[in-house]
C-alpha cells in the first residue's frame, strides 16, 4: 500500500518549475569594435576586457567604457581565443582546441602561465572560488584555479550548446551557440531559472548572418545590468538585470 506521504514526496521530486521568460529592457547603446570576433567579454569598473577568436587573428583587448585607452595583444597564431574571465587580478583565457588555458597580466596582457586541460574550450567565468567552463555541450565544469582540475560538474537537461558564460549571484548566464537567447542557469543544480530573448537587439545591431551571432555577456555591477554584444557587432547594449528572487533560484527544478 502506498502512503499519502509517499505520493506527495514523489510528486514534489518530479515537479518541474518552468524558467521565467524575460523581455530585454535596453538602458544604453554604445559603440563596439566591429572588427572583433567576440568570444569572451567581461567588465571591471569602467574597463572592458574582450577576447577575439580565429586562428592567426586572435587578440585580447582592454578598453575604457568610452572605447578610449585601448590596449591590444595579439596571440600566437596556433591559439584560437575563446572564453575569458578575470579572477584574482589575473585574466584567464581558454583556447578552442589547443587544450591550453592562458593566464595573463591584466595590465600588460602578457601571458604569464599556461595550464593544460582535455577537450575543447568555449566559455569561462567564475563564482569567486572556482572557474566555470563550458565546452559546447550541456555540461558546465567547475575547476580549481590553481591547476585547472575538475572539482564538480552540472548538466543542463535541455539540449543546449553552452558557450559564453557570466556568473552573477548564483546564476550562470549562458548563450546557446548560434541562437539569440541567453539562459539563466542555477549554479547549484543546472536547472534553467530564466531565459531572455535578444533577437530584436541582434536585428537592430546587424543584418543577421552566420558570422555575426550573439556572443557577449558582461555583467555591469555599477549599473546592475548585462552588456550584450556579438561577433562583428558595431554596437553593444546594456540591458536591465532581471529581477529574480533567491526563492526562485533556490526552488529551481528541472
Amino acid at each position: 500500500m502506498v502512503s499519502a506521504l509517499s505520493v506527495v514526496k514523489s510528486y514534489a521530486a518530479n515537479t518541474y518549475t518552468p524558467p521565467l521568460v524575460i523581455s530585454a529592457v535596453v538602458k544604453q547603446i554604445k559603440p563596439h569594435n566591429q572588427n572583433s570576433f567576440t568570444q569572451g567579454w567581461i567588465k571591471e569598473g569602467n574597463v572592458f576586457y574582450e577576447s577575439s577568436g580565429l586562428y592567426g587573428r586572435s587578440f585580447l583587448q582592454r578598453y575604457q567604457s568610452n572605447l578610449y585607452s585601448t590596449a591590444t595583444a595579439n596571440l600566437p597564431a596556433h591559439y584560437f581565443a575563446e572564453g575569458l574571465t578575470l579572477f584574482n587580478d589575473r585574466l584567464y583565457l581558454l583556447t578552442w582546441k589547443a587544450e591550453t588555458l592562458l593566464i595573463l597580466n591584466k595590465e600588460t596582457l602578457a601571458i604569464e602561465n599556461r595550464l593544460p586541460y582535455q577537450g575543447e574550450g568555449w566559455g569561462l567565468t567564475h563564482n569567486g572560488t572556482q572557474l566555470i567552463m563550458s565546452n559546447g555541450s550541456s555540461h558546465l565544469l567547475f575547476r580549481d584555479p590553481k591547476d585547472f582540475s575538475i572539482k564538480r560538474r552540472i548538466t543542463v537537461k535541455q539540449s543546449l550548446q553552452l558557450n559564453e558564460l557570466e556568473y552573477v549571484d548564483g546564476i550562470i548566464w549562458a548563450n546557446d551557440w548560434n541562437k539569440d537567447s541567453i539562459y539563466g542557469i542555477s549554479s547549484d543544480n543546472g536547472c534553467l531559472v530564466a531565459t531572455i530573448d535578444l533577437s530584436d537587439i541582434r536585428q537592430q545591431a546587424v543584418t543577421p548572418n552566420s558570422s555575426n551571432i550573439l556572443n557577449g555577456i558582461a555583467y555591469d555591477s555599477q549599473a546592475h545590468g548585462l552588456w550584450i554584444t556579438g561577433k562583428y557587432w558595431p554596437t553593444r547594449y546594456l540591458i536591465d538585470y532581471p529581477s529574480i528572487s533567491n526563492k526562485t533560484i533556490n526552488n529551481a527544478s528541472c
